[in-house]
């Protein structure tokens, strides 16, 4: 049996980029009981933002996906968690990822980064792992593209780039 701990590093690279695992769904079990966690009827319902990113990172879902769109019921229940633990194949976890969002970027007369604020604005995710290493190494790429993304804006609003 593989019993590794999470590493260390990966845990201060969450933290130097503001990021952090708001909710963990063990998706082979989420049907386990006579109701699914309020957690994963929050992801169901999120499905109208966050359809087209998933079946991009996971065309195996697309099916499911398309269901789930479909189903104008939203009463959820052990069967939905039961259809995708079979859809997800080897992807364990369901994970929702909380970002923070750089504002207040300020450069200094060369162009190069001076400060920030951080905390107070959010970007959520969800995302599926096969494991939590991987699942924590998607988690900081998706905060770094926050970053670019908002350095890149500040850019253009002042003056820096066209």
């Amino acid at each position: 049996m593989n019993n590794q701990k999470f590493p260390r590093e990966l845990a201060e690279q969450m933290f130097d980029q503001n990021v952090r695992f708001e909710a963990i769904l063990h998706v082979p079990t989420l049907s386990v009981s006579h109701s699914v966690p309020e957690k994963f009827e929050d992801f169901l319902s999120s499905m109208d933002c966050n359809a087209g990113d998933l079946i991009e990172k996971h065309p195996q879902l697309k099916s499911l996906i398309e269901s789930i769109l479909e189903y104008t019921d939203r009463d959820w229940n052990e069967e939905h968690a039961q259809q995708l633990a079979f859809y997800c194949g080897d992807l364990e976890f369901l994970i929702l990822v909380e970002s923070s969002i750089p504002r207040n970027i300020e450069f200094d007369e060369k162009g190069e980064f001076r400060s920030c604020s951080i905390g107070g604005w959010y970007q959520l995710d969800w995302i599926f792992a096969t494991d939590m290493k991987g699942a924590a190494e998607q988690a900081i790429k998706i905060s770094e593209e926050i970053y670019e993304r908002e350095e890149q804006k500040a850019r253009k609003e002042q003056g820096l780039e066209g």
